[in-house]
Order: structure tokens, then C-alpha cells, then sequence
């Protein structure tokens, strides 16, 4: 694994750990009321780094000298000269303006793209329930010609634990170079399921709960992307021959006022929200 992947590693499992000591109190809330307490932990984050990376004099001053720059406009509308210099001016204060914001955007960027990364698996799938069926798929490192299907059938088991149970034999796919099967969930747990080839044994989590939990579909060879896509659960092996393993989560969303949002909506209007309303109380300007 490299430098950059490890780094990554660990970052994730600290992200991971504060956001399930974050989403364990709200476990049993819904997932509107668990979104907006965490929404308004990002939005006072986001303005303490503000207030403390920003130069907020000056961003001041920007915006008033571009409040002031439209005014003229509507003073002077029947002067074009005016009208020019003054677009001139509003523009070279709002790059000064957006200048200044890069700083602390600069200071978020990370720890905002690791707090999406742990929100998306949080949020963002619905752990199966007692009684649902799921496909788990295991993909091969290297990927067999689809015309060889006997030939290239690579020898796998699959173990369950109790409260799981497989309802088909695997199905292999040699165009995709995957192998498939049916599994039931019958209990409320957290399992970890093993599939062998040859002497190499991988796992992949199944969570069956009614409430929050941190969920990873997909679990690869270490890559930034795929690390940053799934951060629960650590990397498969990078020389192994398992290239993956996933199982197939639904599609998560959250209910706003009788309508159904994308997660991801319903957190950035949230912390729009809540960062607008305390922006005076930090003494923030943006």
C-alpha cells in the first residue's frame, strides 16, 4: 500500500470512529432529526475555522465596496461611463473577495471531504432488514474469457455465519469475472461473511438493523478513490487475487416535508441553514 493510501487508512479511522461516537446517541432518531444535529456539529465547524482562517477585516471591506459599487450603478443609470467603472471596481473587489474565502476553504477542504465520505455511508445506503434478500459478489483479480466458462470456474467457498442463509449456489459470470449468490437475512446482527479461493480468505461486513449505521457496499484493493468511497472497512489485500466484494445495499434517501431528498441535499441546505443563522453570533462574514 502506498504512502498515500496509508495515510488516507488512517484518517479514516479516525473520521470513522468520531462519526460513530457522533451517530450513536441519534442512532433511534429519524434520519431527518440524527442529519440536522449533525448538520449543525459541520455548520459550527465550518464557522469557528472561518472566523479563525479568515481575514475578516478585509472581507468586509470587499463586500462594501461592492455594495457600494452596485449603488452607484443605480445612482448613475443613465451615465455609461459610470456605469462601467463601476462594474470594473465590483468585479476586482469580488476577486479579492473570493481570494480571501480560498484560505479557509484551503483548511476545510480535507476534513469536509472526510466528513462526506463517513455521511455517505451513513446515510447515503439502508441496511437490509430480517426477511430481505441480497446478492454478495466476488470479483477476480484477473478476468477470464467469457467463451471458457468451465475451464476458468475458479474453486470458492462461501461462509455464513448464523443468522444468515444462502439461498442459491454461486453463479459464476465470466464475462464480468465475478461469482454471485443469494443470501437471506433472518436476524438483526452484524456479520461478517468469508469467502475462500484457494488459500485466500477475504470478509465482507453485512449489516441487518432498522436504524443508522455505518454501511460500505463495496469492498476493494486499496485505491484513494475506493477508500474514500467506502472508509469502513479496510482494503483487501493488493496482491491478492479477490479484487472485490460487495454486496448490495439499497439506495438510502431522507424524508423532508412529505418529500424524499438525496441525503446530500438535505445536508447542504442544513448547514446553509444553520450557518446563516450563527454566522452573527461567530462574528463571520461570507
Amino acid at each position: 500500500m502506498s504512502l498515500g493510501n496509508r495515510l488516507l487508512a488512517i484518517l479514516d479511522r479516525l473520521a470513522g470512529r468520531l462519526f460513530e461516537g457522533l451517530i450513536e446517541p441519534v442512532r433511534g432518531l429519524p434520519p431527518l432529526a440524527s442529519l440536522a444535529i449533525v448538520s449543525l456539529l459541520v455548520a459550527v465547524f465550518v464557522l469557528w475555522v472561518f472566523r479563525l482562517t479568515s481575514d475578516q477585516e478585509r472581507m468586509r471591506q470587499a463586500k462594501g465596496r461592492m455594495q457600494a459599487g452596485m449603488f452607484e450603478i443605480r445612482l448613475f443609470n443613465d451615465d455609461p461611463g459610470s456605469i462601467l467603472r463601476s462594474l470594473v471596481e465590483i468585479q476586482r473587489h469580488n476577486l479579492v473577495y473570493l481570494r480571501l474565502s480560498l484560505v479557509p476553504l484551503l483548511w476545510m477542504i480535507v476534513p469536509l471531504i472526510l466528513a462526506f465520505s463517513q455521511l455517505q455511508s451513513i446515510y447515503g445506503y439502508r441496511a437490509f432488514r430480517p426477511g430481505e434478500t441480497f446478492l454478495l459478489a466476488m470479483q477476480l483479480r484477473e478476468n477470464p474469457s467469457a467463451g471458457d466458462r468451465d475451464a476458468s470456474r475458479p474453486e470458492v467457498q462461501l461462509r455464513v455465519p448464523p443468522g444468515l442463509v444462502v439461498e442459491t449456489p454461486d453463479l459464476w459470470i465470466p464475462a464480468l469475472g465475478e461469482i454471485a449468490w443469494r443470501i437471506r437475512a433472518e436476524q438483526p446482527g452484524r456479520y461478517p461473511v468469508e469467502v475462500q479461493l484457494g488459500n485466500e480468505v477475504a470478509a465482507k461486513e453485512v449489516r441487518v438493523t432498522g436504524d443508522l449505521a455505518r454501511l460500505a457496499p463495496v469492498r476493494q484493493q486499496p485505491s484513494i478513490g475506493a477508500q474514500l468511497r467506502y472508509p469502513v472497512e479496510p482494503p483487501l489485500p493488493a496482491a491478492g487475487r479477490i479484487r472485490g466484494i460487495r454486496v448490495t445495499y439499497a439506495a438510502a434517501d431522507v424524508p423532508v416535508l412529505g418529500r424524499r431528498l438525496p441525503w446530500m441535499v438535505a445536508f447542504f441546505l442544513l448547514v446553509l441553514a444553520f450557518a446563516l443563522l450563527l454566522r452573527n453570533r461567530f462574528r463571520v462574514t461570507f
